[in-house]
């Protein structure tokens, strides 16, 4: 629900990304792609007048939509969210949509409405609306006029959610400014919470999150499942110094709480090894370091940290200590289920782990992340720094234990309205 511009695709696009992330069979549906696949692209904004015939036209074409996503929910096991993206902006529309789900078994709407009135956050979504189809090819200054003409026919009609609608039962998650504020209405139930807990954590501000394994020890270099050794190599303590310039550059690219940064790490011995290593307060030694470092190193000191046992390795349970070539060679069938079915393989004995269970206790970081307006350095291992870029990429789960991550290479992600911005860097 809401006006043009005001963010709606923006929060199908990252609430698509969570729900399939956490295990939810997802699909958005976009009436204005229905209306352009129907040959109505390009239209002036006189379609989108008051006028009867305009109003009937949309009105069919939007339900069309509906349908299709109400047709391929019930195709679906349980937990699945089919997303209708529509403006959806009067009472009696939305009154429509919730009789037409009620009519099928097992179906309960939530509607979400975005409320914009930020003039910079609108003067760049009106910049991004008039790249689409609808205006391709367009001058821009007529394109402008028209798109603007567009939001004031809405305008005129648009009717704000309310709590007595659908006898009081309508089910809604308000979001104004982009999380600056947030009203839930009705949300019980798994579902409704959920996703009502992650659009209050969500936003826009411009920051970086950086992606970083742990620096080097002789356990990695030798592949040893599980090690959780603090003896980096020279290799290691010289990652974490170009690191800390790296990082440094970074930040002063941002303006505001971009520019402030933590350290987001687990609890292995090896994480606050990297995180020392990082600020120049161990191996200090260790190789030669340039005045740019030691400064780099020295602001690092400032970076606060946070440390969680939730970003701590894959865990191997009997197989922890082990190289890999030792599990290949001694335990063959634990060999052939890991490459049957790497994502859902967990290993065997106590405490023993999938990249499935990684990601399900990793959903408290991926809000964190979510939540913060600054900067993040996140050490970890493979294993996690693959669910976190899997998450923000939008990797399908079955290639996420696949994705190459080498040793010392820095992924910068820049969290976007349509999606994450990466940079890799090895250093």
């Amino acid at each position: 629900v809401g006006l043009p511009t005001r963010g709606k695709s923006y929060i199908v696009n990252m609430l698509t990304r969570y729900l399939r992330w956490t295990g939810f069979s997802v699909q958005a549906f976009n009436a204005g792609n229905v209306r352009r696949f129907a040959g109505l692209g390009g239209i002036d904004a006189k379609f989108f007048s008051g006028d009867k015939d305009a109003s009937s036209k949309r009105e069919q074409l939007a339900f069309l939509c509906l349908e299709e996503a109400l047709s391929w929910l019930v195709e679906q096991d349980d937990g699945a969210v089919a997303i209708f993206d529509a403006t959806n902006s009067t009472i009696k529309r939305r009154s429509m949509v919730a009789d037409r789900c009620r009519e099928v078994e097992g179906i309960t709407p939530l509607f979400v409405e975005s409320i914009c009135d930020d003039p910079a956050v609108l003067e760049t979504n009106y910049t991004m609306k008039l790249g689409n189809d609808d205006y391709r090819g367009m001058d821009p200054v007529a394109a402008r006029t028209d798109f603007l003409e567009r939001v004031k026919m809405y305008e005129k009609r648009y009717e704000t959610l309310e709590d007595s609608e659908n006898d009081g039962l309508v089910r809604f998650i308000k979001l104004i400014n982009i999380g600056k504020k947030v009203v839930l209405n009705n949300c019980f139930g798994y579902a409704p919470s959920h996703i009502g807990f992650y659009l209050s954590n969500i936003h826009i501000m411009p920051r970086c999150i950086w992606l970083c394994r742990h620096a080097q020890t002789k356990d990695t270099q030798n592949g040893i499942l599980g090690s959780v050794s603090d003896v980096l190599t020279r290799r290691g303590v010289d990652y974490c110094k170009k690191l800390a310039v790296h990082v440094q550059t970074g930040l002063n690219e941002f303006d505001g709480e971009g520019r402030d940064v933590i350290v987001l790490t687990g609890t292995a011995p090896v994480h606050r090894a990297t995180n020392d290593a990082l600020c120049g307060t161990r191996f200090q030694n260790v190789g030669s370091t340039t005045a740019e470092q030691r400064q780099a190193m020295k602001a690092a000191r400032n970076y606060p940290l946070m440390s969680t046992s939730l970003l701590n390795e894959l865990d191997g349970g009997d197989c922890n200590g082990m190289s890999y070539d030792t599990i290949h060679k001694d335990y063959p069938a634990v060999w052939a289920a890991r490459e049957t079915d790497k994502f859902n393989f967990r290993y065997p004995g106590a405490g023993g782990e999938s990249y499935a269970d990684v990601v399900n206790r990793l959903k408290p970081v991926i809000i964190e992340l979510e939540r913060r307006r600054g900067s993040i350095i996140v050490f970890s291992h493979l294993a996690v720094q693959r669910c976190i870029f899997a998450y923000f990429t939008g990797c399908p789960m079955e290639e996420l234990p696949h994705i190459e991550m080498d040793m010392h290479t820095v992924f910068e992600l820049h969290p976007g309205p349509f999606g994450t911005r990466v940079e890799t860097v090895a250093l």
